[in-house]
């Protein structure tokens, strides 16, 4: 069954007699999430900065160990920093976790740069090990708003692609191991989904999913290539669906769409033809959405 969208509890909830009218209007008119003129600001300079520093490190040819010295400086500034942004509104809790992520950014760089440079020969798995240890410190964090789904969405992405290059996996091979993480990530999100962060970790996986779909296409052919996505992207869709999770929705559209279409175009029809079939698919898809809308117990009662 559908859940409920917030108009609707709202609206009950004044029929009910348990909330005022125009209380209930100014619930249904609040965004989700605001942001102040100065926080937006501040975020643009802390970016203007970081390119700056980029810049200025790569005019100057700086050396390797040099830049990692410079990284090290400005993320211990920036960890110093978030002790002076009090957290007495969600404005300024968001903002001293930016800059806690920025922080983390710049030390991880520094890291990958010294183990390079120093420790490892190897370049993957210096991004390896880095990016598993920020994965660690960003599922420690996942109590924050933003910071520790930010750390734990990214780096458990760079950490599969690093440990995956490590192997020396085929192209073709890479597709259900990145499936894995994203389906792990979604599952984190639906244990902490009353926390505002999750959605980082839906729209990381949504991404990833669309993604890796299209690496599959490329690397299969005929059925094989066609029908693991649809079989996919209708598992996906029908997810966000229940879970009234657009980003998961779109995702799974996507790949229900690579899959057919691309099978259609690929199919050695005439143009003409494939254009046919295609509608056809999305007729077939409509009304089968009408006949379950309408055979539904539950249509009756929305």
């Amino acid at each position: 069954m559908p859940q409920p969208a917030r108009r609707e509890i709202l609206d009950r909830l004044v029929r009910e007699g348990r909330l005022d009218p125009t209380d209930a209007e100014s619930i249904s008119r609040a965004p989700g999430l605001t942001f102040s003129l100065s926080e937006l600001v501040g975020y643009l300079g802390g970016v203007i900065v970081v390119v700056g520093l980029v810049r200025l490190l790569a005019a100057a040819e700086a050396s390797p160990s040099a830049i990692a010295f410079m990284l090290v400086v400005t993320g211990l500034a920036s960890a110093l920093s978030t002790r002076r942004i009090t957290s007495n509104s969600l404005a300024r809790q968001r903002l001293a976790e930016v800059v806690e992520v920025a922080s983390v950014t710049q030390f991880a760089f520094a890291a990958g740069i010294l183990l390079d440079q120093h420790v490892l020969s190897s370049t993957e798995l210096s991004v390896a090990l880095v990016a598993t240890v920020s994965l660690a410190w960003g599922l420690a964090r996942l109590s924050t708003q933003i910071a520790g789904w930010l750390v734990t969405s990214s780096a458990a992405l760079v950490a599969t692609t690093a440990w995956v290059a490590m192997v020396d996996l085929s192209e073709s091979a890479t597709p259900p191991i990145f499936l894995l993480v994203a389906s792990l990530l979604v599952g984190l999100a639906a244990v902490r989904r009353d926390q505002p962060g999750a959605v980082v970790a839906r729209i990381a996986a949504a991404g990833t999913v669309a993604i890796v779909s299209m690496i599959w296409f490329g690397t299969h052919d005929g059925a094989l290539a066609a029908l693991p996505l649809v079989l996919i992207g209708v598992g996906v869709f029908t997810l966000g669906a229940s879970q009234q999770w657009l980003e998961i929705v779109i995702a799974g559209a996507v790949v229900v769409l690579i899959g057919l279409i691309g099978w259609v175009l690929d199919s050695g029809l005439g143009d003409v033809m494939q254009g046919v079939v295609i509608v056809l698919i999305g007729a077939l898809s409509l009304a089968a959405v009408v006949w379950v809308t309408r055979s539904s117990p539950f249509a009756a009662q929305r």
